[in-house]
């Protein structure tokens, strides 16, 4: 693979070490204008799970054990169904579902920032498709903490919870990926050595992640992920 694309994970790992969430998002939205969908897949879940551990090392006495259970079992429904459809889904479809994902999203964090408090069964459905887009693409963080970043008495905590959060699902997406005989081990392991840069991505991203506001960030990501999403969907 070319040196733009880990360079891209790279920068937008560093992002989710500041905010919790967002590495794959923000990754996929680039590189899917190069890379075949389903190849960002596999690598995004060997990047996903050794990001994650690297974000939760940093800070893992902030994980909120009881939220994190809360979610746990509709989460979990969500994310084997989302497994399953990478198997039956072409590329193309993929990537239109994707696209029609950012859009969604980019729209939700431009306009409904301010809300602060959902009603039980919309949480409960924010979750489900979070843990569905967690099964697809490893992306299920957004819809997640729409669901329940209100519940978060810091945002260490929320970025630490987060961190559990992607390493339980994508070791259960590896799982379930062997059991239906459809992982591809040379895609998962294909950027092995990223790892190493990937420490130090986190280990910046995490000290900014002490000292910045996060209000004026989450509308500039918003509006790149919208216009991705727009383009992608078009193309």
């Amino acid at each position: 693979m070319s040196i733009i694309i880990p360079a891209i994970f790279l920068l937008c790992f560093c992002i989710e070490s500041i905010f919790g969430f967002g590495g794959l998002v923000l990754s996929f939205a680039f590189l899917s204008f190069f890379v075949d969908i389903k190849s960002l897949i596999f690598v995004g879940m060997y990047i996903g799970i050794f990001a994650s551990i690297f974000v939760l090392v940093t800070d893992r006495h902030a994980v909120d054990k009881k939220l994190f259970l809360d979610i746990l079992p509709t989460a979990l429904v969500g994310t084997i169904i989302g497994v399953f459809v990478i198997t039956f889904f072409s590329n193309q479809l993929l990537l239109k579902i994707f696209a029609i994902f950012l859009i969604l999203f980019g729209l939700r964090w431009l306009l409904m920032d301010s809300v602060q408090k959902l009603p039980a069964l919309v949480k409960k459905l924010f979750i489900f498709v979070g843990g569905v887009m967690q099964g697809i693409y490893g992306t299920g963080g957004p819809f997640v903490v729409m669901a329940i970043k209100n519940d978060f008495k810091s945002k260490s905590q929320l970025r630490s919870t987060m961190a559990v959060f992607f390493i339980l699902f994508n070791i259960v997406r590896v799982a379930q990926l062997n059991i239906q005989g459809k992982f591809n081990s040379a895609e998962f392991f294909s950027l092995w050595w990223i790892i190493f840069p990937l420490f130090v991505a986190i280990y910046v991203g995490y000290h900014v992640h002490l000292n910045i506001s996060e209000r004026f960030f989450h509308k500039i990501v918003a509006l790149l992920l919208f216009g991705a999403g727009i383009i992608l969907l078009t193309r």
